[in-house]
């Protein structure tokens, strides 16, 4: 009997935003997050979630004190105030911390009788100077405004505010684009499994992934059948760059899930802050190639030393980002007399119709790079392999006569074809990627129980894509 398949690797985990809504996030929270997520929800409203003020004065709190305690969590810093040679990590320790002790002496505040208590804490620097200057300002100095603030309070009618008589103007809302369904999965090529089924340890054996999870709600068969196919997917990708299969994950860095972190409304997407591709949805199915491309271009940036943001595709840090990157970027938007591209004028189009994507709009330069490379992967491969990039060409829709195209074609599509190889033959120059030496070899692992799990698709529970077996 094969053995049952499970989530295997490290566990993915995820922030808590859930538990931080209600409590805030504290001290022994960033233990668990990635550098990428501290970056993003260090903060003020992680920290100190603003209170409903309806709420608590309609539960009887003091109207005063619960203004008050507003303006002093305003004298919080957005973010973290890092000097210059200070290490990122301690100063959002300090920050969290000291956040949460400003917080619980300004929450333990019931009546105005308790401001001294609560001012002589905070002449001390709450006993902790260093840890207060990476936090807040100004907190002593609403002890003198406190009439002021009273004033401020009914000017502003708090908590209920002023009623508008203006009727605002309703926007109009873009519905999202929806790339057709997978009726089947359909690879022509030579048989990459070797008819076996892909357990985990022949996996890892050629991608080495951080980890990998399944959705409570996938099946064992579909787990199998998941796993098959995205294999198959994979090792089509790693041939279509000539690249080493373990550069698939990076060596370990990647995490996979098969919907297991799926939000609704969104098929395949990348989360750079824990570094996972989700496929979720049976229209995620097809775009492998496109996901992919997002989890490479965050790990250029971290491998060209990239700091103002987490794509090096969106980086303003010319001067790091090697040039044949830039001419592929500015290809994709600009042709050699200066004029706007198809691709781009096509994206535009997109931008005015669709909502933008997960990482911007659909003319944003992170959004054209993903689509050009799954055209790029397409063209490569030169045959069918519909899991990796059964969705490639798909970005297009007609109006009004006309048809707008998302993706390169003709002349536009060669010369960005020509560009991803040289971008590719940059990335094994510099050591990122490296040249596959595995010819067609079969793994020694020992082989599971094989069932033929080739199959026709359909929509599931939870809008799952699931094989109808």
């Amino acid at each position: 009997m094969a053995n049952m398949i499970i989530d295997f690797g490290e566990k993915i985990g995820g922030a808590r935003k859930d538990v931080w809504k209600a409590n805030g996030i504290q001290v022994e929270d960033l233990e668990t997050l990635t550098p990428e997520e501290c970056d993003r929800y260090v903060n003020r409203d992680m920290v100190w979630p603003l209170p409903n003020a309806k709420q608590l004065v309609a539960a009887g709190a003091n109207r005063f004190i619960v203004f008050w305690q507003r303006e002093i969590r305003k004298c919080i810093y957005k973010n973290p105030r890092i000097r210059v040679g200070e290490s990122k990590e301690d100063a959002q320790e300090q920050y969290v911390k000291m956040a949460n002790i400003i917080k619980k002496h300004a929450m333990a505040v019931s009546k105005e009788s308790d401001f001294p208590a609560f001012y002589k804490e905070c002449n001390l620097y709450f006993h902790d100077r260093e840890a207060f200057t990476h936090t807040a300002c100004n907190i002593a100095a609403t002890q003198f405004c406190l009439s002021r603030m009273q004033y401020k309070m009914l000017r502003q009618n708090f908590p209920d505010g002023h009623r508008s008589n203006s009727t605002k103007k309703t926007r109009k809302c873009k519905k999202a684009f929806l790339l057709p369904e997978l009726e089947k999965i359909n690879r022509t090529a030579p048989d990459v499994r070797y008819g076996r089924n892909i357990n985990a340890e022949i996996w890892q054996e050629e991608f080495l992934f951080r980890g990998v999870e399944f959705g409570n709600w996938l099946s064992q068969k579909e787990r199998q059948a998941s796993m098959n196919y995205c294999y198959e997917a994979l090792m089509d990708l790693a041939m279509a760059l000539d690249m080493d299969e373990k550069d698939i994950a990076f060596s370990g860095q990647l995490a996979l899930a098969f919907g297991a972190r799926g939000v609704g409304g969104h098929s395949a997407h990348y989360e750079y802050l824990r570094k996972v591709i989700n496929l979720t949805k049976m229209r995620g199915a097809g775009c492998t190639a496109h996901e992919w491309c997002h989890a490479l271009d965050h790990q250029m940036a971290k491998f060209y030393g990239i700091e103002d943001t987490y794509l090096l595709s969106e980086s303003k840090e010319v001067q790091k980002i090697p040039e044949v990157f830039r001419t592929l970027f500015k290809a994709m938007k600009t042709s050699s007399n200066n004029q706007k591209t198809d691709f781009y004028r096509g994206s535009v189009m997109f931008d005015s119709s669709y909502k933008k994507g997960a990482y911007g709009y659909w003319s944003s330069t992170a959004e054209m790079f993903a689509r050009a490379f799954a055209c790029y992967i397409k063209d490569s491969l030169g045959y069918e392999s519909d899991y990796l990039i059964a969705h490639a060409d798909a970005y297009i829709f007609e109006f009004e006569n006309q048809k707008a195209c998302a993706i390169p074609q003709g002349e536009e599509r060669d010369i960005l074809n020509e560009l991803f190889d040289l971008v590719i033959y940059q990335l094994k120059k510099d050591g990122l990627l490296h040249v596959r030496t595995k010819k067609g070899r079969k793994s020694s692992l020992k082989v599971s129980e094989h069932t033929n799990y080739e199959a026709s698709l359909s929509e599931g529970k939870h809008g799952q894509f699931q094989f109808c077996l």
